[in-house]
């Protein structure tokens, strides 16, 4: 060793040995820490995070699990894992794991609106609306539109209108909400509430095309004139207003050609179904909608459509049969009891069509299909409405 080095390691030796001397235990992080602790969830809760946004699901889930090992109440960590197992299949995981966070914190919107997403794939409409009535009382407006949804499901449009008012949604500065609020009100018929909506939207949000063309297809549908160009949103336009226009030929033909290109849209088929069922088609409608149900099997107007054909075509007892089917798998489709009533009486099954009026009385009492309802099987027994 060179003198000089040999000279500056002696003067290094005193300070050295005080260090060791003053503090002789070797510093390293200790998992009874608390603040090691806490670190490290947060490390594992942002990979997890990290891991979902770039589709790995299998690291998002170990590190989330990893996050609620060490601190079993990790809100980001549980609801990563939630939405993890719910892509993965798994909604009845997904739904424990919500259920053991609201323990931790029963105010947690996000875990209201994944529970009701996870009992939504397992088909359980009724306890997923309450899951979004709860996030709906913490103030969400997702969880008053989650809401609203499964009421238009269920066929009850004025209680989803209902929901969406009582959130005071129409007096939004938000265009996003606006516009999804607008979206129901059209469903429902009410085209005059659905036009002030986006008309305030647009006035939020200048720079919205969609918007624009949306005001136009409104004016289009109330008579005004129809856009002539190829793109797909302006042949859906001149569809949907040559069916509001009595033309179902013109729809129907529109429609078809829109459902050879747009094969995997089940919205498409159903409005086909329902050109082809005002023009008298009752086989072709009946292929269309079922057609719909195959894209996706949870849509209640494909069924409905279904029964329909089947009913205009004089076979009740097949709508029966398409109804009670349908049923099995979606039991809390109010709108569909009432079909099946309907297509009982015209089966002359009187004591399934009471039944069936007794489950829509109890789901939905004093509404305009429990009325309905009770109105067919007074006609039916020959007095008045009860």
């Amino acid at each position: 060793m060179h003198p000089t080095n040999r000279l500056a390691a002696a003067a290094l030796l005193p300070l050295l040995f005080s260090c060791v001397a003053s503090d002789p235990t070797p510093v390293r992080a200790s998992a009874d820490d608390p603040a090691w602790a806490e670190a490290n969830a947060d490390m594992h809760e942002r990979l997890a995070q990290k891991a979902l946004d770039d589709g790995r699901l299998d690291d998002a889930a170990t590190n989330a699990r990893e996050a609620l090992r060490i601190a079993a109440d990790r809100k980001s960590a549980a609801l990563v894992l939630a939405r993890v197992q719910l892509l993965s299949g798994h909604p009845d995981d997904a739904e424990r794991t919500c259920l053991e966070l609201l323990d931790h914190d029963e105010t947690c919107v996000e875990a209201w609106l994944l529970r009701g997403e996870a009992l939504t794939a397992q088909k359980r409409f009724s306890a997923a609306n309450e899951s979004y009535r709860s996030a709906t009382e913490q103030g969400s407006i997702q969880g008053t539109f989650a809401q609203a949804t499964q009421n238009a499901l269920d066929g009850e449009g004025s209680r989803a209108l209902a929901a969406l008012d009582a959130a005071g949604v129409r007096s939004s500065s938000d265009p996003a909400v606006l516009k999804d609020a607008a979206a129901h009100w059209l469903a429902t018929g009410d085209r005059s509430t659905a036009r002030e909506l986006l008309t305030s939207a647009a006035e939020l949000d200048h720079d919205d095309r969609a918007l624009a063309r949306l005001l136009e297809r409104d004016a289009a549908l109330d008579g005004g004139p129809l856009p002539e160009g190829g793109a797909v949103d302006d042949r859906l336009t001149r569809a949907a207003a040559s069916l509001r226009r009595g033309d179902s030929a013109s729809a129907a033909a529109l429609y078809g050609a829109l459902a050879q290109e747009l094969q995997s849209d089940a919205g498409v088929r159903i409005a086909l179904g329902e050109a082809l069922l005002r023009g008298g088609d009752w086989a072709g409608a009946e292929s269309s909608f079922r057609a719909a149900t195959k894209l996706d099997a949870t849509a209640s107007a494909a069924w409905l459509g279904i029964a329909r054909a089947q009913l205009a075509a004089k076979r009740p007892g097949e709508a029966v049969t398409t109804l009670t089917t349908a049923l099995r798998d979606l039991p809390d489709r109010v709108a569909m009891r009432g079909m099946l009533v309907a297509a009982a009486l015209a089966a002359g099954d009187v004591t399934l069509a009471t039944a069936e009026a007794e489950r829509v009385r109890e789901s939905a009492p004093g509404s305009a299909l429990d009325m309905r309802c009770r109105a067919a099987l007074a006609e039916a027994a020959g007095q008045g409405a009860p």
